[in-house]
C-alpha cells in the first residue's frame, strides 16, 4: 500500500512533469517527446529501472540523430514519480510517435519503455495512431491495462520479471554496448 505522503509526491511531480510540457510547447512550439518507464506501483527508481531507462535514452538519442532530427530542447531528471526525459523536436507528432512505438516493440527493454509523444495541443498520440498494437502483460501475455485494472499479478512477481529482462539484456555478450538502432529508408 503507498502512503498518502507517497501518493501525493508522485501526483506533485506529475502535476510538475504537465506544467514542463506547458512551458517547453510555449516556448519552442515543437512536438513533445517524453520518455518514463513503464513499471507497476508507486517505486520507479529501482536500479533495473534506471538501468532501463538509461538505454532507453540512449537508444532514443541513437534513433534521432539516425532520423537527423532537430532537437530543440532536451533535459533528463529523476523525480518522485521515476526517471524521466522530454525532447522538444521539430518533427511531425505522428512519425515521432511511429518511431518511438517502433522502438518499444524491437528493443529488447522496450516493453519497459513508456514513450508518450504530445500533438500541439499537448494531447497524446496513442499506439494505435500508428497501426501500434496495444501493450501485452509482462507475465501473461494479456493485454495489460487489462490485468493493471484487475490488479491480476503481485508487484513482486512484475518487478521480478522486470528484473530478470534487464539482467538477461546486461549479462548477454551481445548487450554489453549500447543498442544500435538501424533506419528504415
Amino acid at each position: 500500500m503507498v502512503s498518502t505522503e507517497k501518493a501525493l509526491k508522485i501526483l506533485k511531480a506529475r502535476e510538475n512533469r504537465s506544467k514542463k510540457y506547458k512551458q517547453f510547447n510555449e516556448i519552442y512550439q515543437g512536438t513533445i517527446l517524453a520518455l518514463t518507464m513503464n513499471i507497476p506501483g508507486a517505486y520507479k527508481k529501482t536500479k533495473s529501472a534506471l538501468k532501463a531507462f538509461d538505454e532507453g535514452l540512449k537508444s532514443m538519442n541513437k534513433l534521432l540523430s539516425s532520423r537527423r532530427v532537430n532537437v530543440l530542447k532536451h533535459e533528463t531528471s529523476i523525480t518522485d514519480d521515476g526517471p524521466e526525459a522530454c525532447w522538444v523536436i521539430d518533427t511531425p507528432p505522428i512519425s515521432l510517435k511511429s518511431w518511438a512505438v517502433e522502438l518499444e516493440e524491437t528493443h529488447p527493454l522496450g516493453r519497459l519503455f513508456d514513450f508518450d509523444v504530445l500533438n500541439e495541443n499537448l494531447r497524446p498520440l496513442h499506439r494505435e495512431n500508428t497501426g501500434g498494437l496495444p501493450r501485452r502483460c509482462f507475465i501473461c501475455d494479456e493485454p495489460a491495462h487489462m490485468c493493471a485494472r484487475s490488479q491480476k499479478h503481485d508487484y513482486k512477481d512484475l518487478h521480478k520479471k522486470i528484473d530478470k529482462m534487464v539482467d538477461a539484456y546486461y549479462s548477454s555478450d551481445q548487450n554489453k554496448s549500447p543498442w544500435e538502432v538501424t533506419t528504415h529508408a
